[in-house]
């Protein structure tokens, strides 16, 4: 090996141990600068009675936080609706084209779009003059068939004409009437009249135009009845019968909703897209909000639950495998006597009277779901303990108080009464699976888990645990 990658070899070396002694001191100066920070957090905590930093999970750590401020709401009563959803152009209840028998030049129209027409009003007149003669002419065909016939059937009757020749001159009377009434008809042809009652919607026509047979002229609807007409899958067929309540939305109405029923259903289902279709009336009290074309929004009612109780959507706790919510309980711990403590039992009611309070509300009334027998564990002595699930108090009402309770076994026997006891309220926040039911909007059904009485938290919840202490700030 040369002298000179000897020399370049030993440089690197060196080069890389001072790098990495100087990484070694700097994550030194770090690690130590974090740890004088994590101290200095825990003395504040220490000095204002705070936990500090990290202290928010694990180990119990949920009872010896402050309470974490949340919103909450009890469960409300209403109708739950579930609908099938669909889009679609409202339609009049009869639109009909009115089309040009004839041809010819048009002359004069007599209606413009929206106005409203009864049956065999005048739309349009076309150049009849050619028509006028042609029937002119067949009239006097007519006549002179007329003169012919009766002629004939004297000579017929006096034998100086043969059947055939009678025969004959009666054909041609008759060929005559045939004629002058398909002239008199095809006259009809060059005024244009409404079929129905109801309004002009097109005109495609202008005065000195043209038309032609089978041209189209004016479209003519009847707004006395509006119809929504959907295509629903074929699966939610089951789903659907006569006579289920629809509700109809607008764009151009946003801000009312039209009642709706279902009328028909096709028995066919289109094989290519696997849909049925289903007709809706709409209601329209007024006669003139609603137009044909416009583009609705139909929801028909296939299920309802007439008195569901519903929580808002936000308070489902996010990332749960199961559904759950928080509800608010407010929890009463009694510092019960020894010689009292064993007679309390899981399950029993409890009275609790607050003289300091009595002004103010009622008695509170609750359940005992624990009881904590009194223990010495060296010089510490822990009293007896009875926690007591409240029904009747409003949450962040009494924190600290004297009170006289009463107990009341689960037969209903009043078993024993107390005077000062010492008595602590707390709110925290209690886990509940429920079973949700119908969904609308930011609702959802509750259809078991909850009551009436409980309050869901709404807001605050993301990082609370089980049985945390709370404070809620609006109900």
């Amino acid at each position: 090996m040369s002298k000179k990658l000897q020399i370049l070899i030993i440089a690197e070396s060196v080069v890389i141990v001072a790098l990495a002694v100087a990484l070694f001191f700097a994550v030194s100066k770090s690690n130590r600068a974090k740890s004088k920070f994590a101290g200095h957090n825990n003395h504040k905590a220490m000095k204002s009675g705070k936990p500090g930093k990290g202290s928010h999970k694990g180990g119990g750590g949920a009872t010896s936080l402050p309470p974490a401020p949340v919103e909450a709401i009890r469960g409300f009563r209403k109708s739950m609706e579930v609908f099938l959803t669909s889009n679609c152009n409202i339609e009049a209840e009869k639109s009909i084209d009115v089309f040009s028998k004839t041809s010819g030049e048009v002359k004069l129209i007599s209606v413009e779009e929206g106005r409203p027409v009864i049956a065999d009003d005048l739309l349009a007149q076309l150049d009849q003059q050619e028509a006028e003669l042609a029937l002119k002419e067949a009239g006097i065909k007519l006549e002179n068939a007329k003169l012919v016939y009766e002629r004939s059937n004297n000579n017929y009757e006096n034998n100086i004409m043969s059947k055939e020749e009678f025969e004959t001159a009666r054909l041609n009377y008759q060929m005559a009437e045939v004629a002058f009434e398909k002239s008199r008809l095809e006259l009809d042809y060059y005024t244009i009249k409404s079929p129905l009652e109801g309004a002009v919607v097109e005109r495609h026509i202008e005065v000195g135009d043209n038309v032609n047979a089978g041209q189209k002229l004016f479209t003519i609807a009847k707004f006395d009845r509006t119809f929504a007409k959907i295509y629903a899958p074929e699966k939610e067929l089951a789903r659907i019968r006569p006579g289920q309540t629809a509700r109809v939305s607008v764009e151009s109405i946003p801000d009312m909703q039209f009642e709706g029923k279902v009328t028909l259903i096709n028995p066919v289902i289109e094989s290519k897209s696997g849909t049925v279709k289903v007709t809706i009336e709409i209601t329209d009290p007024n006669k003139e909000k609603l137009r044909p074309g416009m583009f609705a929004s139909v929801f028909i009612v296939v299920e309802e639950r007439a008195n569901a109780l519903v929580i808002p959507k936000k308070a489902l706790i996010k990332d749960s495998i199961t559904d759950e919510v928080f509800i608010i309980k407010n929890l009463a711990r009694l510092t019960l006597p020894k010689d009292s403590a064993g007679m309390v039992s899981n399950g029993d009611t409890v009275e609790i009277k607050i003289p300091e309070n009595a002004k103010k509300s009622e008695a509170l009334t609750g359940v005992v779901t624990n009881v904590t027998p009194a223990s010495n564990s060296g010089q510490a002595s822990e009293p007896a303990e009875a926690v007591v699930e409240l029904t009747n108090a409003p949450a962040n009402s009494i924190e600290e108080s004297i009170a006289k309770i009463e107990l009341t076994n689960q037969t209903g026997e009043k078993y024993l009464r107390l005077d000062n006891i010492e008595l602590k309220i707390e709110t925290v926040a209690h886990k509940k699976e429920i079973k949700p039911g119908f969904s609308k909007g930011d609702e959802v059904e509750a259809v078991s888990g909850i009551t009436d009485n409980d309050m869901v938290i709404t807001a605050g919840h993301e990082d609370l645990v089980q049985g945390a202490k709370v404070i809620v700030l609006s109900d």
